[in-house]
């Protein structure tokens, strides 16, 4: 029974996903708001049904729940609070890469070659931030904030996989990665872009970035067993 309902779920996880890619390409916001709560519903449903343990998991996919959902409205106080609380989920990402260390980050780096993945998305991180700021106006510092946390935390993610190379951490790797790409998009089309079209490639990276994360916990879990 456990497996089947397995299954079922993760066919409407990936079902959920690209009926928002529809929807966003048709301009439907109504069956876009349906579909994309089922993102991290579906995979939080399935962790438990396997009998996932790590908090880390269940904590930081409810803030990404509810990032989305606030995100669904125009209301600024709406989107204040989607943002906080997918900063929230970053940090707990960031938690859970530090854990897979034996020692603290500052002794793992031990020389430029070491660092260049926080050198690199420091310098993306300005750029950014440098080239949308103008739009921001009021939301520039708790964007600041949580662009600068989800660096870190993608940042974090290559130095982790680089010094452990396990199957586990390419997919936390992977998924923060294509969160940080997906965040990027979010950023240009709500304060840059004009161009509708373009909300549908959130989904094509948000969708495999929350996949790739639950493949993380999975394993790991497995791992523990």
């Amino acid at each position: 029974m456990s497996v089947n309902s397995i299954v079922i779920l993760r066919i409407l996880f990936w079902t959920a996903g690209v009926t928002s890619l529809y929807a966003k390409l048709d301009h439907n916001i109504l069956l876009n708001n349906v579909a994309v709560p089922f993102f991290t519903l579906t995979l939080l449903a399935i962790y438990y049904l396997e009998n996932g343990k790590d908090n880390i998991f269940y904590f930081s996919f409810f803030f990404c729940l509810m990032g989305d959902v606030m995100e669904m409205s125009d209301d600024f106080s709406h989107f204040i609070s989607g943002l906080m609380a997918y900063w929230g989920a970053s940090i707990l990402f960031s938690f859970a890469l530090t854990r897979e260390l034996d020692q603290p980050i500052t002794k793992v780096i031990h020389s430029v070659k070491d660092a260049w993945p926080l050198i690199l998305y420091f310098f993306y991180y300005v750029l950014l931030m440098i080239f949308i700021q103008p739009s921001l106006g009021d939301v520039f510092i708790p964007i600041c904030i949580y662009a600068l946390t989800l660096s870190y935390a993608c940042a974090l993610g290559i130095v982790v996989y680089l010094k452990k190379r396990t199957k586990r951490l390419a997919y936390l790797c992977t998924g923060l990665t294509l969160l940080s790409v997906a965040a990027t998009l979010i950023g240009l089309n709500r304060f840059y872009f004009d161009h509708k079209d373009l909300f549908a490639l959130e989904t094509v990276f948000y969708v495999p970035t929350l996949y790739c994360i639950y493949l993380y916990f999975k394993y790991k879990q497995h791992a523990i067993q």
